[in-house]
């Protein structure tokens, strides 16, 4: 039993360390699609800072984009969300998400995101805020057969 305890110990270590090494947790499936790269600048005097959030779609899987443009509406709430917050509030935020890419399938048609697209937010801190930023990627993996459920990739970055 206790062989047993320590093997479980060690394979809890293992995973909670490759969470820590890939910059942030994941939850839901969809986020099992997409490998997520993440970059902030500096800080410039006045607090302005740049962020680029660069998602790799696994061959075969699409993303939702942002927005969705779905001719009937439906798809749109599943569109894919970056959301940056600070200990101290932010005073300024602007997310810029890229085109997405019409598809049609039928009678539907909506954009969606394949491959590698970039996510870019410019956000300016409040005066002395040099505390690390909490991200928050909410995304809606599909490919030809099967839409997953949402996954959210949550990481902290300095």
């Amino acid at each position: 039993m206790l062989r047993m305890g320590v093997l479980l110990g060690v394979c809890l270590s293992v995973i909670f360390l490759v969470s820590g090494l890939s910059g942030g947790t994941d939850s839901g499936a969809s986020a099992k699609k997409v490998k997520v790269l993440a970059a902030a600048s500096k800080p410039d005097p006045m607090g302005n800072q740049i962020i680029s959030v660069t998602l790799k779609i696994l061959p075969g899987w699409h993303l939702y984009a942002n927005p969705v443009e779905h001719n009937n509406e439906t798809y749109n709430p599943n569109k894919t969300t970056l959301s940056l917050s600070s200990k101290v509030k932010l005073e300024a935020l602007k997310i810029e998400y890229p085109p997405g890419v019409l598809k049609k399938d039928g009678k539907e048609e909506y954009k969606i995101y394949e491959g590698e697209v970039t996510i870019r937010a410019a956000i300016r801190r409040a005066k002395g805020d040099t505390g690390p930023l909490e991200w928050s990627l909410e995304v809606f993996a599909c490919n030809e057969n099967v839409c997953l459920p949402k996954g959210v990739i949550t990481f902290t970055a300095p």
